[in-house]
């Protein structure tokens, strides 16, 4: 069955609370072990991924904004979105466009396949000054 809106969210939610929580096992959890990740820093697989919590948490606010969602197939579908986070209390904040694959499980549970991390230059959009 293809993950409903709700779901994708919801799944996409919790890969951010582990990020903000520092929980590699709930961040191991998530993803699928073929993962994909491409951000501006290059590709990163599961084991990349996780890594970035060896430290503690990553993320300390976030707020998932402007959600758009596709089904990809029977049991997979794509949720992208606009986040706004900030990776420490005292940070800046940042946004990104993110793009995310997940893939529904026999178990039932989702696992994220593919995920594309993409920064929003400042001033950028809309009513930019910029051109």
């Amino acid at each position: 069955m293809t993950p409903t809106e709700a779901e994708l969210l919801a799944a996409e939610t919790a890969v951010w609370e582990a990020l903000r929580a520092g929980d590699r096992a709930a961040d191991r959890a998530l993803l699928a072990p073929d993962f994909l990740g491409v951000y501006p820093t290059g590709f990163v697989d599961r084991d990349d991924h996780v890594a970035e919590l060896d430290e503690g948490p990553i993320v300390a606010e976030f707020d998932i904004l402007e959600t758009r969602t596709m089904a990809t197939g029977q049991d997979s579908a794509l949720i992208a979105y606009r986040v706004r986070f900030r990776p420490t209390a005292d940070g800046e904040p940042l946004e990104w466009m993110v793009s995310s694959i997940w893939r529904r499980e026999p178990d039932g549970s989702l696992v994220n396949t593919f995920s594309q991390d993409t920064p929003v230059e400042r001033g950028s959009g809309e009513g930019s000054s910029e051109g």
